[in-house]
């Protein structure tokens, strides 16, 4: 196995996300803009085009075979969506529901043009799950304060071909959330021990 190392004169990468032959590669802000380029899989540093997007930090992404989905740090918007067809024309903004004050950890989208942005729930808030369609139509806020079952500091999302949702935490213990899309959003947890 060899290793090669690329070497981009931005200061950090912050994500990245595959689709077919290229990588899109996140850069943290400058000034308010964060840079996403679209490079080659096999030669990253040819890059074919880069999007400024007007946000501090892009921190996660992922993508299906129509759009590219983008979780940021931002006062104004919480995601946006680029058609990976036009992404330097086409794109969408999730604008932040009104009382939103973290910015998001993670992102998933399933096979209906759906994502959902997670907020970690420190500080006194609580993990929460924003639904978006593609469009940056807000469906559905998914705050996990069932009594006896508050979550918090939650750091990642998953969704699974059933349409449900899996979130980890970052607390002692940590826990393994998740959350059953039964036209009602219901969730379970089950803490994840230290076996060593």
């Amino acid at each position: 196995m060899s290793v090669k190392k690329y070497n981009f004169n931005e200061e950090e990468i912050t994500c990245l996300c595959k689709t077919g032959e290229y990588i899109w590669i996140a850069f943290k802000g400058k000034e308010g803009v964060s840079r996403l380029y679209k490079s080659a899989i096999r030669d990253p540093e040819d890059i074919y085009f880069e999007i400024s997007v007007p946000v501090d930090k892009i921190v996660a992404m992922k993508a299906d075979d129509s759009y590219i989905y983008l979780a940021v740090e931002d006062d104004i918007c919480i995601g946006y969506v680029l058609n990976l067809a036009i992404p330097l024309s086409v794109y969408y903004a999730l604008e932040k529901l009104s009382g939103v004050d973290e910015y998001p950890v993670d992102i998933a989208i399933d096979e209906n043009l759906y994502c959902y942005i997670l907020t970690p729930g420190k500080d006194g808030n609580i993990s929460t799950v924003y639904k978006y369609l593609y469009d940056g139509t807000n469906e559905d806020s998914i705050i996990m304060d069932e009594s006896g079952k508050v979550i918090n500091n939650a750091s990642s999302i998953t969704c699974d071909l059933s349409g449900n949702l899996w979130v980890v935490t970052y607390e002692d213990l940590s826990k393994l959330v998740k959350i059953y899309d039964d036209s009602g959003y219901t969730y379970d947890y089950w803490p994840i021990y230290k076996s060593y």
